[in-house]
């Protein structure tokens, strides 16, 4: 199966919120990262973010879930009406 990324960034706590919200979606994923985290927990110039990855034909379902999640998470942070 031809696995495609579909978001990555440093923050695991984000991550996994992604992975559980495209899972709750019906989208199956894997976050996997090029180092162990519990091991080296920083990021320095893209080494050590993690990645999601989606089967090739969820990818374009999963980029658009994964918008909407983080749009989401934006609005609830912004201040005011």
């Amino acid at each position: 199966m031809d696995m495609v990324e579909v978001y990555r960034g440093p923050d695991d706590e984000r991550l996994l919120l992604i992975r559980s919200w495209l899972d709750s979606q019906g989208v199956a994923c894997v976050v996997g990262s090029d180092i162990v985290h519990s091991v080296h927990p920083l990021t320095v110039d893209g080494l050590g973010e993690a990645r999601v990855l989606v089967a090739g034909a969820d990818a374009e379902r999963a980029r658009c879930l994964i918008e909407e999640f983080l749009r989401r998470g934006d609005e609830g942070t912004r201040d005011g009406p």
